[in-house]
């Protein structure tokens, strides 16, 4: 049985829930609150995230570990040999950079799609290292084939992991500023006119909340790339279509990648 599917299905039921007792205009002002803190974090975020990695050691260690995890689970390697036997090239992680030449770029990009990271990143990824941005991406320091692609990949989700940690701590703050303001306005809800369309209307929007906390959890997922949880996360939304859907179609996590990959 896939637990998260189980978990998802019970948020959605929750909040549908939660919107039906809670009634249209709670709800309503909720949700407003939530948009307006992706606004505004989205808006701010980015200008944290650039001083966190500009002014910061922590963005460094994070793409250090990275590296070596990458290393230590043979992620890319795995990736290379897989791609290495679709294209008919034998012992293709212990090649160099330059022996590739003109199969560079699809060659890198076919590695960058079979690594496991969420399908925005591996778009960017793989549209970056096309035209040889890896090698330079890592200062040519790296000969080896597995090298330069590890090195690549480990500056790509280190901006992921700052990007979106800066993006959640921004998002917490305005949105409990945000709520704390809306619920001054929380009376209207109670005229008895209105009452019935009220509560109908809630579970429509206590669902739409319910999707953003969802993304909002798989932006998390991401910042815990390295964990054992987010490696189960990702195991369970592989395995069903639904889950995969929600993932990929992340709305949230898409503006993150943008930011951090332009």
């Amino acid at each position: 049985m896939n637990w998260l599917l189980i978990l998802i299905i019970a948020v959605f039921a929750l909040y549908a829930w939660s919107g039906w007792r809670r009634g249209m205009i709670m709800i309503v002002m909720s949700f407003a609150a939530m948009i307006g803190s992706v606004v505004v974090t989205s808006a701010a975020a980015p200008a944290l995230s650039s001083y966190v990695m500009d002014n910061t050691a922590i963005y460094e260690t994070i793409r250090k570990n990275t590296y070596d995890s990458l290393k230590s689970r043979g992620v890319v390697s795995q990736a290379i040999e897989s791609a290495g036997e679709e294209a008919g090239i034998s012992d293709a992680g212990s090649i160099d950079i330059s022996e590739l030449g003109g199969k560079f770029d699809d060659f890198i990009e076919e590695v960058i799609q079979q690594i496991p990271l969420p399908e925005a990143v591996r778009d960017k990824a793989a549209s970056a290292a096309i035209g040889g941005t890896i090698s330079g991406s890592v200062n040519n320091t790296a000969s080896k084939l597995e090298d330069a692609i590890t090195g690549f990949v480990a500056v790509r989700i280190a901006g992921m992991i700052i990007s979106s940690a800066c993006y959640i701590i921004v998002f917490a703050a305005v949105y409990v500023v945000i709520r704390l303001l809306l619920r001054l306005a929380n009376g209207i809800s109670r005229l008895p006119l209105i009452k019935e369309v009220n509560k109908t209307l809630g579970i429509l929007f206590g669902i739409i909340k319910a999707l953003l906390i969802v993304w909002l959890f798989f932006v998390a997922v991401a910042v815990l790339y390295n964990t054992a949880f987010s490696q189960a996360v990702m195991t369970c939304v592989n395995d069903n279509a639904f889950l995969a859907w929600l993932y990929n179609n992340n709305i949230i996590m898409n503006i993150l990648v943008g930011t951090v990959m332009g």
